[in-house]
């Protein structure tokens, strides 16, 4: 027993929505990694700059490297 014929046009409309879910997540997959790289460039400004002296300040102690 062989299935119905699927016509050209149901065909479409499933590649249709298969192409919509495809661009929803590379959508997700965009916004993700742009909420990412703003993390790191918030997360990059807080730090203090690097100490070039060798040694690093910390709870107001002087730590040697």
């Amino acid at each position: 027993m062989s299935a119905a014929p699927v016509s050209p046009l149901a065909l479409l409309r499933f590649l249709e929505e298969v192409k919509k879910r495809d661009l929803e997540r590379t959508r997700r997959r965009i916004a993700a990694e742009k909420q990412r790289k703003a993390e790191r460039r918030r997360g990059t400004q807080a730090r203090p700059p690097a100490s070039r002296s060798g040694c690093s300040v910390v709870s107001g102690e002087v730590v040697d490297r």
